[in-house]
């Protein structure tokens, strides 16, 4: 036997084991159990969580089960639950953003699939994609990069490069026929996977915000550029935040490689970088990463810092609230709620922004 059979043979082995544990994972993954009675009844009532108030979720829940009996039925019987979709815009950061919310049956129906398949298609993603996972989020991803700097540091000092990348429009150009891909590597049942794309391909172009299943498809549609960029890169400081990521290396040329090999992958897919966003910068710099200002200094000390915008857009909105209070529009509580979620989010950062904006509090409600 040549090297050539033997190798042949290890790849049948791997693919014949990965194989197995996809069929292992997809267990109980299957359309009569996301369109079951139990899944329904289940998916309601963590959907009435926290939006309880609301007279649609409060019109769903008081014939909860005959809801429950009914859709799932509809569904088991090829029909939609869909109604269109309750569209509007919000501003976020000072960027406006178009929501396609759906309505709550359709919006239980899609808990009860997203609660199957999300558990199989988040093992087939890299430890370092941290957003809309259990465990994970913007928190889970800023201790990577800091993880990462401190190692980086152990090895080559502050002497290398951090690539910050970013993409444009990133669920507003995602293509469906991806999303089919993606769902049958992680799924078993194609009668599933023909059920998920009827709420995928309910927009024209891309996903919107506003569904779980579109938050889902977005976490995993660049899973495949995640395995290149780990195994066949072999760039071992590398994690992704949704559409931003960054690869940190000793060489400036190398990124630059990088940097053309990955936006010809995320190409491919139908996403096109955000050159205003996509840049590489000096360790020994700052740079803004997950709207914070990272420094990486000659002693391997990591300054992490909120950045000037979003302090003073805190600010900013401070001292509207301030305004609304003097004319009787708010209360004092409802501005404690927003000024405590200001604070817990510049928790274990450096610098004074916390007291800063616990003195203006002070100035404009206290100090009279």
């Amino acid at each position: 036997m040549n090297s050539t059979e033997r190798h042949e043979l290890r790849y049948q082995r791997r693919k014949a084991k990965r194989l197995s544990q996809k069929v292992k994972r997809n267990e109980g993954v299957t359309f009569e159990n996301a369109t079951s009675f139990a899944s329904l009844h289940k998916a309601a009532k963590k959907c009435r969580i926290s939006v309880g108030w609301k007279a649609s979720v409060q019109k769903y829940d008081r014939n909860i089960l005959r809801n429950s009996f009914r859709n799932s039925n509809i569904l088991r019987e090829g029909g939609s639950l869909q109604k269109g979709f309750v569209k509007f815009e919000i501003t976020e950061r000072g960027k406006k953003r178009k929501i396609q919310s759906v309505h709550i049956t359709e919006r239980v129906a899609q808990k009860a699939l997203c609660d199957l398949i999300i558990p199989p298609i988040e093992k087939t993603l890299i430890y370092a994609n941290g957003a809309s996972q259990k465990g994970k989020g913007t928190h889970f991803t800023s201790n990577l990069l800091l993880r990462d700097l401190r190692d980086f540091y152990n090895h080559h000092g502050n002497n290398g490069y951090i690539l910050l990348g970013d993409e444009h429009d990133y669920f507003g150009s995602m293509l469906h026929s991806r999303v089919n891909e993606l769902f049958e590597s992680a799924l078993e049942d194609k009668k599933l996977i023909e059920y998920a794309m009827t709420y995928i391909n309910a927009f024209d172009k891309g996903l919107g915000l506003g569904s779980q299943i579109c938050q889902i498809s977005a976490v995993a549609y660049g899973n495949k550029i995640d395995h290149f960029i780990k195994e066949q890169l072999r760039c071992k400081y590398y994690a992704r935040y949704m559409d931003d990521w960054y690869i940190i290396h000793e060489s400036k040329e190398e990124l630059k490689r990088y940097l053309e090999i990955i936006t010809e992958k995320y190409r491919e897919i139908g996403i096109e970088p955000n050159l205003n966003k996509t840049h590489i910068v000096k360790l020994s710099h700052s740079f803004i990463f997950l709207k914070d200002r990272w420094i990486l200094t000659d002693t391997g000390a990591v300054i992490r810092k909120p950045s000037k915008v979003n302090i003073s857009r805190n600010r900013r909105k401070l001292k509207k609230l301030h305004k609304m209070y003097l004319e009787g529009k708010i209360t004092l509580e409802e501005i404690r709620c927003f000024t405590e979620s200001v604070k817990g989010s510049y928790m274990g950062k450096h610098g004074y922004a916390i007291q800063n904006f616990d003195n203006l509090y002070r100035d404009l409600f206290l100090r009279r």
